[in-house]
Parts: C-alpha cells; sequence; structure tokens
C-alpha cells in the first residue's frame, strides 16, 4: 500500500487544530511581544551560565575529593543558584524595567500573568496561574523541566531507582534525586514547586494522607511506576494493598444501599499508558486509604457516601 495516501489528510487535520486553538485570531498586545522577548533573552542568559566553567572544569581533573579554596568554592555555589531557569513576577518586572525603559509596565500583575499563560501555551515558558503557590514563578525555559527534573526523577541507575520503589517517593530522598538543587538556599520549597508543576502535567501527586504534614515527611505518588494490582501480587507492598482492598471493598453486594450498574470500559490498544497516569493524577484526591495501583483505583466521594472501584 502506498505509505503517503493519507498524508494530505493527516495535514488537514493538524492544521485544523493547531487552527482551533482559543487564543487563534486574538490580537497580540505590545506588551505581549516584549514579555516574550524578555523571556527569550533571560532563556539565552540562562544557557550560557550553565555551561561549565574553569573552576568546574579544573574541579574534575583534580577528582571529587580533591579540595578547593573557599573563594572557588563560593563561586561554583553563586553559579550553581544562577542556572535555574526560574523567575518570579517581580523580577521579570524588574528585567522589563530594565531592558524596556520606554515601555510602561502593568501595575496589574493579572495582565503580565495572562500574557504568561499565552506564552505556556505557545510552548515558550511554563507557567500555570493555579495554584496561588506556582502563580508567582515562571520556568523560562521548558527544556529544563525535561532533562533537569523529569530526567533525573526518571534515571534508571538503581540508587536512583530505588528512592522510588513501587511508584511512591518520599520527599526526604529527593535531595537525593534531585541532588543538584541540595545546597541551594530553600531547596524544600523549590522541590515541592517542582513536585506541583509536575502534578498540573499529570505526572505525579502528593500522598492525600500527608498533606499536612512537614514537607520532609511527605510522600509523592508516581502513577505510571505503581505496580500493577494483578501481576505484582508476590511484593509485599502489593499483597499488603490488597489486604487493605479486601477490607474496604465489600465481598458481597450491600442489598440495604443502592448499587450501580457495573460498567466496563475498554480502551484501544494504541492510547497510550500515559493516558491512565494522567486520570489517577486529576482524581487522586478522592482515592480512598491510598488505593490505586497502575491500572486499578478505588474511589470515595465525600459527602455523597460514594464508593467506585475502578
Amino acid at each position: 500500500p502506498n505509505n503517503t495516501e493519507n498524508i494530505d489528510n493527516l495535514f488537514d487535520l493538524i492544521m485544523s487544530s493547531a487552527l482551533g486553538h482559543s487564543y487563534m485570531g486574538e490580537t497580540v498586545s505590545e506588551s505581549f511581544l516584549v514579555i516574550e522577548d524578555a523571556i527569550q533573552k533571560m532563556k539565552e542568559e540562562f544557557e550560557e551560565r550553565s555551561k561549565p566553567t574553569n573552576i568546574e572544569t579544573n574541579e574534575k581533573k583534580k577528582g571529587r575529593d580533591s579540595k578547593i579554596n573557599p573563594k572557588e568554592e563560593t563561586e561554583i555555589k553563586i553559579k550553581n543558584d544562577s542556572i535555574i531557569p526560574l523567575c518570579t513576577i517581580d523580577e521579570l518586572k524588574e528585567r522589563l524595567a530594565k531592558d524596556y525603559p520606554t515601555f510602561e509596565i502593568s501595575k496589574d500583575d493579572n495582565k503580565i500573568k495572562q500574557q504568561l499563560r499565552f506564552l505556556h501555551d505557545w510552548g515558550e515558558c511554563v507557567y500555570f496561574s493555579e495554584p496561588e503557590s506556582l502563580s508567582n514563578l515562571i520556568i523560562v525555559d521548558p527544556k529544563f523541566l525535561v532533562k533537569g527534573i523529569l530526567a533525573d526523577l526518571f534515571r534508571s541507575e538503581n540508587n536512583v531507582a530505588s528512592k522510588r520503589e513501587n511508584g511512591i517517593v518520599k520527599h526526604s530522598d529527593l535531595s537525593f534525586i534531585w541532588s543538584q538543587f541540595k545546597d541551594l538556599s530553600k531547596s524544600d520549597s523549590l522541590c515541592s514547586n517542582f513536585l506541583s508543576i509536575l502534578e498540573k502535567f499529570g505526572v505525579c501527586f502528593v500522598v492525600n494522607e500527608d498533606k499536612e504534614k512537614p514537607f520532609k515527611e511527605q510522600r509523592t505518588i508516581i502513577p505510571s511506576l505503581l505496580p500493577d494490582k494483578s501481576s505484582s501480587s508476590s511484593s509485599l507492598f502489593n499483597q499488603q494493598l490488597n489486604e487493605k482492598f479486601d477490607r474496604i471493598w465489600p465481598k458481597m453486594k450491600p442489598f440495604d444501599q443502592p448499587i450501580e450498574i457495573e460498567r466496563i470500559v475498554k480502551f484501544d490498544p494504541t492510547v497510550p499508558d500515559e493516558l491512565v497516569s494522567r486520570l489517577l493524577v486529576l482524581v487522586h484526591s478522592m482515592i480512598q486509604e491510598q488505593l490505586v495501583w497502575k491500572n486499578d483505583v478505588v474511589l470515595f466521594k465525600k459527602g455523597e457516601n460514594i464508593q467506585s472501584y475502578i
């Protein structure tokens, strides 16, 4: 068969999807272009600062156990603190005032946030106006999220993989997984923001029961790394989950309560595994007693006394 026979149809579908975005056809303001240019310059500066310095090169040549003088150590720490492509709304406004003195900066942060949401949709930066903890932060280089955050979280080395065993990561281990940030000021706050951003992308979520605990005592679940309910029954972790499931989910139908008709939804095999992971992240607030596997979950809706096994 001709492998190119549907190319025209595919092209039309791609163009239709791209032109169907809500922001298409909207007028681009001068402030949008200025903010876009400022973020692009900041991105280039971060990339330049992330290149190895002579100090770091000499340190590697000497070996990890060699000592460097205090001045060099201070310079390395300052440099490491500056290679994170992250800035706040106030820092962006300061940059605009410095580089674009004739541009009238809006005193309304909501207008700036609106422009940042557009740039996020266009892939120029990473920005979320919700939750409030993220509304003041901008990742000016989206590649950093993939290469600097996700890549380290999913590293295949045994010493890292063991820290996310059964799809659960203790926050006390994040300084080991994201070791490049452990010496930075407010590293816990930084890691917390990274986890919140990953949750927005459907990668992980904080265990509901842990949210009121201190950050170091919390745990995060990565649904894509959770064991399968049926095939991992030999593991102690899965045995404990199944025992809890037997206690929570009734073996017999409770005839004195209304029963919802069972529904079985089968997805096409081409549906990516990430879809299930994203769904679990979206409904994680309703997960009952951490009863969640890679493809199964028990949900409980408070207030309405509705329990579901999916």
